[in-house]
């Protein structure tokens, strides 16, 4: 039997996409870019039969060149760092295959550079999904 109750902790790595819209001086500007991210994540579940309760957090750095030309100068929007705090709820389809949904709350820090001002804003958001996890051969 594979267990599914107890504490987990990883890394993770990937992409990320981001678009900016800008309002004041800039209103009507938008810019879109894309970044690489990595992080670590960790979290606890607890197994009730074929349920499976959890929840976990995240915390990921973003690094990508956001240069952007405006009005002859340049403007750097970036999203420095992200996180978030997730509940989890599943279902072992199988004894090592486990389909799950979970949601929470999110941040993140977005940063706008034009020569001489620089403007930080964290911002608190929202994020959901599901997914398949499934126990690597030999693992337990």
């Amino acid at each position: 039997m594979y267990q599914w109750s107890g504490f987990y902790v990883g890394i993770n790595g990937g992409g990320a996409w981001q678009s900016y819209d800008f309002g004041g001086s800039f209103d009507g500007f938008s810019t879109s870019k894309s970044s690489f991210l990595v992080g670590a994540f960790g979290g606890y579940n607890s197994r009730w039969g074929n349920l499976v309760f959890g929840g976990e957090a995240n915390l990921d750095g973003l690094i990508g060149n956001n240069n952007t030309p405006v009005f002859g100068t340049t403007l750097t929007p970036s999203t420095g760092w992200e996180a978030a705090i997730r509940g989890r709820a599943g279902y072992l389809f199988t004894p090592g295959t486990l389909g799950y949904v979970a949601a929470g709350p999110a941040w993140t820090n977005v940063r706008a550079s034009f020569p001489s001002i620089t403007q930080n804003d964290t911002s608190l958001g929202w994020t959901v999904g599901g997914g398949m996890e499934m126990v690597m051969p030999g693992g337990n």
